[in-house]
């Protein structure tokens, strides 16, 4: 079995040393061995486990939720279900978000508009938008 430092660890799956004593401390990752120096030895366990949370997150998964996927193995009778459900859970979130982000572009889009279409009433139209905010739709 490969064992390798915290640097090391962190070098190679390319996280700051110090976030992995931090998931340490999140019970992401299991306290690791000890050598007889006291150095912290990491396994290739270790390193599958770190860049499943790295992917996690990349996903919008935060660490109490990665935390709790981690765990369904271990402690639920269906997990698949349950990491097929938090997914789709994580999916519609997404969506909300994305909707929530195109009505924003919307608005900024007709606040320019309009700023443009009013350039010679006054120089700084937008500020007098974003003070109205006239140019939100019901749906924000």
């Amino acid at each position: 079995m490969d064992t390798f430092t915290r640097s090391e660890l962190a070098k190679m799956v390319g996280v700051n040393k110090e976030t992995l004593r931090y998931y340490e401390t999140r019970n992401l990752i299991d306290p690791p061995l000890r050598s007889r120096s006291g150095y912290r030895l990491y396994s290739n366990e270790d390193a599958r486990r770190i860049l499943f949370i790295k992917n996690a997150q990349k996903l919008g998964f935060s660490l109490d939720e990665i935390h709790e996927i981690l765990n369904l193995q271990n402690h639920r009778k269906n997990p698949r279900q349950t990491a097929m459900q938090k997914a789709q859970t994580k999916r519609k979130i997404i969506d909300i978000r994305i909707e929530k982000l195109n009505h924003l572009r919307n608005a900024i889009d007709r606040m320019i508009k309009a700023s443009d279409e009013n350039q010679t009433q006054t120089p700084i139209s937008i500020l007098a938008y974003l003070e109205e905010g006239t140019f939100f739709s019901e749906d924000l």
